[in-house]
């Protein structure tokens, strides 16, 4: 038992053991396994991770970027200017109808116009007035009052001419 003792001690025992050497060599400080993760080290796995990040970040500042270009034409940036020039040319059409039909509804060249309603009406009404205040139209009401103004001065001089 004594020397299988004594080769389990050279294989697993303290640090000059076969095991120790080969942990060391594998993982210890030297080891490549610490050189990779070492933060210092230029070839090492944190290098590698920053590397990785700086160029996604890169890409995506350079994407972002390029959505704010006017220069591309799928960006997002030139698709807004374009839907508000497009938005902007649909209002001006839509308030151009509009004036225009505004401007159609005060024209006396139409018949059908607002104004040319109104100036209808006007002349129906100032028609009517003149009528009513005229002395040549027999069913005026100036006429109306003119006769019953000569009525009562015809009966006040025939009373007139009773009493003497």
């Amino acid at each position: 038992m004594l020397e299988l003792e004594q080769v389990l001690q050279r294989q697993v025992g303290g640090s000059g053991s076969v095991l120790a050497e080969t942990l060391a060599e594998h993982i210890g400080k030297n080891s490549p396994l610490m050189r990779l993760l070492n933060p210092e080290e230029a070839s090492g796995l944190v290098a590698s991770i920053r590397s990785t990040i700086s160029t996604v970040v890169e890409e995506e500042q350079s994407r972002i970027l390029g959505e704010f270009s006017l220069d591309n034409d799928q960006g997002a940036l030139k698709r807004l200017v374009k839907e508000m020039t497009e938005a902007n040319g649909r209002l001006r059409n839509d308030l151009a109808g509009d004036i225009d039909h505004v401007v159609q509804e005060f024209s006396l060249d139409k018949e059908e116009s607002a104004l040319s309603r109104l100036v209808k009406r006007v002349e129906t009404a100032q028609e009517t007035i003149t009528k009513e205040f005229s002395l040549d139209e027999d069913g005026s009401a100036l006429s109306r009052l003119s006769s019953v103004i000569n009525e009562a001065k015809g009966s006040r001089l025939r009373r007139q001419w009773r009493r003497r």
